[in-house]
């Protein structure tokens, strides 16, 4: 395994995480994919979260079967943030929008609610960042598309929103992920 911190992730890393995420089933982060929205809304809001603060959050009072395991697990997710710093960086210069690998359901098509739901995750670790955005109503409009589809699998069904059709979902992921380029540069221009 490659132990230099800034080599992305490759699909057996990947694999290797999100096989390990999948194990935490209490946790609400059972995924590689709801990893990535969870490090998104860290690496978009100005306070720096320690890795120490995420992985309690993500581990969700679960312990690593033995320190090869802690090692093994905290360099894939320790390159994974790096490279996404980088990523949403480079494609904010350039004028990308950075779109992640999302689980898919069982036609194929890509669902966005591991996602949306570490995103919502990450926000709420930070949440004195988000208040003026929040507060914003153009703003939080942003957040429509994570707040849908992070609620739409909510086990108190009075809190999901109405189905959605192939179409609303793959707008909703469109905006979602041009939402969070914006997101992502309104928090950087706060920052300088």
């Amino acid at each position: 395994m490659d132990t230099d911190l800034n080599t992305p992730l490759n699909e057996d890393d990947i694999d290797t995480l999100d096989s390990f995420l999948a194990t935490l089933e209490e946790g609400p982060i059972i995924s590689f994919e709801g990893l990535d929205g969870l490090f998104c809304a860290l690496l978009c809001a100005p306070t720096m979260v320690m890795p120490s603060h995420y992985l309690e959050v993500v581990m969700y009072e679960q312990s690593f079967e033995d320190e090869d395991q802690e090692e093994q697990m905290l360099l894939l997710m320790t390159r994974h943030w790096n490279t996404l710093s980088e990523t949403l960086r480079q494609a904010s210069i350039n004028g990308d929008v950075y779109v992640p690998a999302l689980l898919v359901d069982d036609s194929g098509q890509p669902t966005g609610n591991d996602w949306a739901g570490g995103f919502l995750l990450g926000l709420s670790l930070t949440e004195d960042d988000w208040q003026d955005f929040i507060d914003d109503k153009t703003l939080s409009q942003l957040l429509l598309p994570m707040l849908t589809l992070g609620q739409e699998n909510h086990p108190d069904t009075s809190l999901r929103p109405p189905p959605l059709s192939p179409k609303d979902r793959e707008e909703l992921l469109d905006n979602m992920f041009d939402g969070l380029m914006v997101i992502y540069e309104h928090f950087q221009r706060k920052a300088h």
